[in-house]
């Protein structure tokens, strides 16, 4: 394997550098000090060595490494070091290259005066007055810290124990040093400048790449002379630009050496709804200018034949195939189909996410018409109001309770589905929730933009039965007013002999739960399940699993739940903590019974999330013992104790009288590290 030698830490050398790394060559890069080795970062096939080599010490490298050649990519100004590396290189065979920088052309005025070297400019500057703004180096200390000019500098230098170190060896005070490192723009130069009132400006002829321009205009809004040396290296046969260095370094490793190769571009493509005329302009251009299309088979039927195709829409699949396409055949543009509007319940954003660990990679998304979109339009209807929901590809236990939700309470829905089984699906539950009021409408589109394209109203004991794509609509002339507070009256609730806490309670412990719409919660000892139905009522994303010991009570619950049309509640006949076991991680528990486990079902709870909070009601002193006894023994749980009472006024023949209701300790109370939370004195 090749490998080239690169003398200096300038940003020319470290674009050189990467450069031929990219192209596969071993890279050694030689810089004198630690800020060198921090603008030449090592990577993959560079490596970086810090300190100075004299003549003897450069041809001991070429005697113990096999170079292909010799770059000197130091700084301009560094021309007893070049000097050193041509000496070095004498009675080789090794190519010698000299990099150049450009450093601008030269043009004295009022405001700028040119210098061939140091010491014109030392001479020049003892004909001036004012503070004099040093910004060439520490090396050249020497020739500046003399009587007259001294006293008058304030010096710029690196924030190097070696450049601060030669500040002080050369009698400045700490007044007179910036140690910063740059780039730096024109407002930080203006800033320095005006902060320490400078009347001169003293620099190399660094050009762009040493922030020259940005020094220059800085000093001409402060208005401060610019004393300027002159660049007096002189172009030869070795020298060359970056572009010119890696042209000749080509032709010599038998390899490509230039800028990184651009990235491939990846467009994201929604095609609409499957017809050629659906597809907007920018889509077809893309796909036209592609060297490789994916995308499902029907998908790709849209494509030219001549096009290369791969019937690919999965990441894993398409990303080899890009990857090789990119290295081997130079492949620079490509699309990936997607149905619709990519920005819509699409695949399109997790190929995105995997496109993004790809360094080769540039993404672009290019919208589609969507079937939804399209579907309103058909029905003349508008869709901005609606809400817009998606079934395609969701288990229907999970989107169930959301259907349920939106059928009863929203006045407009969408829904993208997954088939006529989906279909099928919402018919039967729209029976359960009473089927369809005068002004309802129930209707699909089947196959939009294609042949067989249907769109029609929907019979919910004949749902559609063809296979293929459906959208669904469903408007409610008059939709339910959904309750936002809790409080379902007890005479709603089947309740047999089984308990129940109190319709006041119920409200109570809700308010005081950390409930949110994807809150998991587990109702142990459930009962007649007021509690889980309560809770899951608030929001169909809630997810309540109701253990209860006794079949009985389990049968009642589940009557319950059908009752009040909830699909987001799970009941279990089980006791805790047995029952917890496999069940998804939940964020809030209530205990309204634990079957004398109190302690066993804390600590299971606590394994399961070590953040959970807890709500526990007792109305026996037997039971708020227990939970009293569990909060001495555990250096886990903090809670907070409540007595709630509530009565109500009830007729007695011709009077009116308090009944009272049990009272309830609620306990209200977080995990928290075990350890935390207890903060009296030992």
């Amino acid at each position: 394997m090749k490998q080239i030698c690169v003398y200096g830490g300038t940003t020319e050398g470290r674009k050189l550098a990467q450069r031929l790394a990219d192209a596969g060559i071993i890279v050694h890069v030689y810089v004198a000090t630690e800020y060198g080795e921090q603008v030449m970062e090592e990577g993959e096939r560079i490596s970086v060595f810090t300190g100075r080599l004299d003549v003897a010490a450069m041809r001991a490298l070429y005697e113990r490494e096999e170079y292909t050649a010799v770059v000197d990519a130091t700084h301009p100004f560094a021309i007893e070091v070049t000097k050193n590396i041509k000496e070095s290189l004498q009675d080789t065979t090794i190519p010698y290259f000299r990099l150049l920088r450009d450093v601008g052309e030269t043009k004295e005025t009022e405001e700028c005066y040119y210098y061939n070297t140091i010491e014109d400019c030392v001479n020049g500057l003892t004909q001036t007055t004012g503070t004099i703004f040093l910004t060439t180096g520490s090396k050249e200390l020497p020739y500046f810290c003399i009587p007259g000019i001294k006293e008058r500098l304030v010096v710029r230098v690196l924030p190097s124990m070696e450049s601060i170190g030669l500040c002080y060896e050369h009698g400045l005070l700490g007044r007179q040093i910036i140690a910063m490192q740059g780039p730096f723009s024109t407002q930080s130069n203006l800033a320095q400048l005006k902060q320490v009132k400078a009347a001169h400006v003293v620099t190399k002829q660094t050009g762009k790449t040493g922030g020259l321009p940005e020094k220059l205009e800085a000093a001409r809004i402060a208005g401060a002379t610019v004393h300027m040396i002159c660049c007096q290296e002189k172009t030869t046969q070795e020298s060359d630009t970056l572009d010119g260095i890696c042209e000749k370094l080509s032709q010599l490793c038998g390899c490509k050496i230039g800028k990184k190769p651009e990235k491939m571009q990846v467009c994201l493509a929604g095609i609409g709804m499957g017809s050629p005329l659906g597809m907007t302009g920018e889509v077809r251009e893309a796909i036209k200018e592609a060297d490789v299309v994916f995308g499902a088979t029907r998908m790709l039927a849209l494509c030219p034949k001549e096009k290369e195709t791969y019937p690919y829409y999965r990441a894993e699949e398409i990303l080899p195939i890009l990857k090789d396409g990119y290295e081997k055949k130079g492949w620079r543009r490509s699309v990936i189909l997607f149905s619709g509007d990519p920005g819509f319940y699409s695949g399109a954003q997790k190929m995105a996410e995997a496109l993004a660990e790809c360094g080769f990679v540039s993404t672009r998304i290019l919208p589609g018409i969507s079937a939804l979109v399209a579907f309103a339009a058909r029905l003349s209807c508008a869709w901005q109001d609606a809400g817009l929901y998606s079934t395609h590809g969701i288990a229907a236990a999970t989107w169930t309770a959301q259907f349920c939700e939106v059928a009863q309470f929203e006045s407009k829905s969408f829904f993208l589905t997954s088939g006529k089984e989906d279909v099928a699906r919402m018919c039967a539950l729209l029976k359960e929730l009473g089927g369809l009021k005068v002004g309802d409408v129930f209707a699909y589109g089947y196959q939009l933009g294609y042949e067989e394209e249907e769109v029609a109203s929907i019979d919910l004991d004949n749902p559609p039965k063809k296979e293929g794509l459906y959208v669904v609509y469903l408007h409610r002339a008059q939709p339910m007013m959904k309750k936002l507070t809790p409080g379902i009256p007890d005479a709603m609730f089947l309740r047999d002999k089984v308990p129940m806490t109190k319709e006041e309670m119920r409200g109570l412990i809700l308010c005081y739960m950390n409930l949110h719409q994807h809150s998991v919660v587990y109702d142990i000892g459930s009962g007649t399940g007021s509690i889980a139905v309560e809770i899951a009522r608030m929001h169909p994303s809630i997810q309540v699993y109701a253990l209860e010991r006794k079949w009985e009570a389990v049968e009642l619950l589940k009557k319950n739940l059908t009752k009040f049309r909830l699909h987001n509640v799970t009941a279990i006949h089980a006791m805790a903590p047995e029952g917890l076991e496999g069940l998804p991680r939940a964020d809030i528990a209530f205990l309204g019974g634990t079957g004398g486990n109190l302690t066993k079902i804390l600590q299971a709870l606590y394994e399961i999330n070590p953040g959970m909070q807890i709500l526990f009601t007792a109305v026996t002193m037997e039971s708020v013992a227990a939970m009293e006894a569990a909060q001495k023994e555990s250096s886990f749980l903090t809670m907070e104790t409540i007595l709630l009472q509530a009565s109500r006024v009830k007729s007695v023949g011709s009077y009116r009288m308090l009944s009272a209701n049990n009272p309830v300790y609620l306990y209200v109370g977080q995990f928290s590290k075990k350890g935390e939370g207890d903060d009296t004195e030992s």
